[in-house]
């Protein structure tokens, strides 16, 4: 995939949560910093897009992570986005940049995949396994990632190639509009 290629289909996919879509020169950054970490950590760009959009809806704003002790909520790290990634302590958040964050996902990812695919797995089979391990919590947030990594590709994957896994009610939703915007501009 090009980073042409990429920044476009970002540009299109942020634009379906109701609020303005990205504007080009954004898209094209994200995209190049996509596209050098899936590459240098062999996994798919539309994948890592993918888990942007499950994660962060293509928004940038991080989400508080708390932990009760002793009767109190407090803060202990962040779902931070891009990518979601659980960052363990407010201070360690402060460190990661887009670009940090976008290649902590992909060297995740990219290990996951590397040991599945040394055991003499499918393709897919390691696919699934890697994104599910990004999650160990939900049993259906492979599928959804998925999912939308097809509707990213203008493909519908049937239940069968989600083990089965029927999809979150936003999912679907998000699944159905990138399939609705990508038929039309196609």
């Amino acid at each position: 995939m090009t980073a042409a290629a990429l920044a476009k289909m970002l540009c299109l996919a942020s634009g379906i949560y109701g609020r303005p879509a990205w504007d080009q020169p954004r898209c094209e950054e994200r995209a190049e910093l996509i596209l050098a970490s899936s590459e240098r950590h062999f996994v798919d760009p539309v994948l890592m897009t993918a888990i942007d959009v499950v994660e962060c809806d293509l928004d940038d704003r991080d989400a508080p992570v708390y932990e009760m002790r002793h009767g109190r909520k407090r803060l202990v790290g962040w779902d931070s986005c891009p990518m979601g990634m659980r960052i363990r302590g407010p201070e360690r958040r402060r460190q990661y940049d887009d670009a940090g964050l976008i290649e902590l996902a992909a060297s995740d990812l990219g290990r996951s995949y590397a040991s599945c695919r040394a055991d003499h797995r499918s393709r897919s089979e390691c696919e699934w396994r890697a994104v599910a391990r990004r999650n160990l919590r939900s049993r259906d947030y492979a599928a959804q990632v998925l999912a939308v990594a097809g509707a990213l590709r203008g493909k519908r994957l049937e239940g069968g190639s989600l083990r089965s896994r029927p999809l979150a009610e936003r999912t679907a939703e998000i699944v159905r509009r990138l399939l609705r915007l990508f038929r039309r501009t196609s």
